[in-house]
């Protein structure tokens, strides 16, 4: 994301202080650019960059709901600002909201053909639908409109990557970092993504020296120490991996987005209360950031403690989720539910949940059919849980999740165990629950 646009027809001071936020985002000072921001606003509400802007920065500082309010508005305010359409796009890209992604992109794209960085976005958003073709499309078609613009070859090389096409990948962010753009921003994605790269091949000793370099040019960049920390994670090294992760979030500590990450970190290292520590801070940071209460509310089930506390949460939560994180939220009402022995609720809360889901997620559905049959099981409805499970595994669930299954159905008389014989589990498959 770029803090890109032009000045407005707004008062002269309005036009002032959104110039001194544009200047104070390219150098990464998200929290001065805001105050100059919101004090162009302050002379002129209707100033449709001064909301681009400031929407930008809120995104980059990870408070993405209060990013996505300011880009509505400024689209209010000017309905044919491309920048801020695109922006939003990227933003429901990177939320995997396509079903609203696309259509804008598209009516971008209709409406300026020759618009190099709409054709881009629209790429990624296509590989998020896993549209291929139609994303190689776009990406050649950002490519000749553009063939040395730095920003579009870095998401053209992102979209190389995604198919696994590293070699492709690699040439791109070389060129990129060959071409040593002003906008350092730019040549921080290159490096990183080259540091991607190398990541993905196993190339350890190589992606050391990208993330060591990238430390040396950026070193007050808070995705470096990301990247580190990752690195020294894969190679077993948690203490290094700690601390990179506290720098990370010592650079950026109002980065709601980093501090749900580093938390997945500590709970993947076992310390669930550090952990915790993060993602209170995240929610605190932003309070609607639905990943930080999805995490503190998983935090309470895995442990069996703080149910009620989380339960308030979920309540919460679900006041301001959107329709692709409604689903998770009311399966994990529906897991707290029944752990705090109000089986009736949970049923209703899990069939909540699988009508609010995409058609497209079955390991989601294939979750919540399993939860759902526990719920049945507490209940002695062993028809029901017997049909619930076979429902699941019609679903090629996951491995973690066949082991649920069997684990549910040992537990029930031998008539009622579904046939377990043909299961044929995903490795991976992204879910929203």
């Amino acid at each position: 994301l770029l803090l890109v646009g032009c000045a407005g027809n707004g008062s002269e001071q309005s036009r002032k202080y959104y110039e001194l936020g544009r200047r104070l985002g390219k150098q990464g000072k998200y929290h001065e650019a805001l105050d100059a921001f919101n004090k162009s606003l302050a002379a002129d509400r209707n100033n449709a960059q001064a909301h681009n802007g400031l929407g930008l920065c809120y995104l980059l500082l990870g408070q993405e709901r209060k990013g996505e309010q300011e880009l509505k508005e400024a689209l209010r305010l000017k309905p044919d600002f491309t920048k801020a359409a695109r922006n939003l796009a990227s933003l429901y890209q990177r939320q995997n909201r396509m079903r609203e992604a696309v259509p804008l992109l598209e009516q971008i794209t209709d409406a300026s053909p020759n618009d190099a960085k709409s054709w881009s976005f629209l790429m990624t958003a296509y590989m998020s639908e896993h549209q291929i073709e139609k994303a190689l499309v776009a990406g050649k078609r950002s490519l000749e409109l553009a063939p040395n613009d730095p920003t579009i070859i870095v998401n053209y090389a992102n979209m190389q990557k995604q198919l696994t096409k590293l070699d492709e990948a690699e040439r791109y962010y070389k060129q990129v970092i060959d071409m040593n753009p002003p906008d350092k921003q730019v040549r921080s994605l290159a490096i990183t993504g080259l540091f991607d790269v190398y990541f993905l091949r196993g190339e350890y000793a190589k992606a050391k020296v990208v993330a060591l370099q990238a430390k040396n040019d950026f070193p007050n960049n808070f995705a470096v120490y990301t990247n580190l920390a990752m690195l020294y994670e894969k190679l077993n090294k948690n203490e290094l991996a700690s601390q990179n992760y506290d720098k990370a979030v010592e650079l950026a500590p109002n980065n709601a987005v980093l501090l749900v990450r580093a938390g997945e970190f500590y709970d993947r290292t076992g310390k669930g209360k550090r952990a915790k520590e993060m993602y209170m801070k995240a929610i605190k940071v932003d309070p609607n950031s639905v990943d930080g209460y999805l995490h503190i509310i998983d935090n309470a089930i895995n442990t069996g403690q703080g149910l009620a506390e989380a339960e308030a949460y979920c309540q919460k939560a679900l006041s301001f989720a959107n329709q692709y994180e409604k689903p998770k939220l009311l399966d994990q009402m529906a897991v707290l539910k029944r752990m705090l022995g109000d089986l009736d609720a949970s049923v209703k809360y899990c069939k909540d949940a699988l009508g609010s889901l995409p058609e497209k997620d079955k390991v989601g559905e294939a979750a919540i059919r399993v939860h759902l049959a526990e719920t049945y099981r507490e209940q002695k409805k062993f028809a029901l849980t017997k049909k619930e499970l076979e429902a699941a595994l019609a679903l090629s669930p996951p491995e973690p999740l066949i082991k649920e299954i069997e684990t549910i159905s040992s537990k029930l008389p031998p008539q009622w165990v579904p046939d377990l014989g043909n299961t044929e589990p995903k490795s991976t498959e992204k879910s929203s629950n």
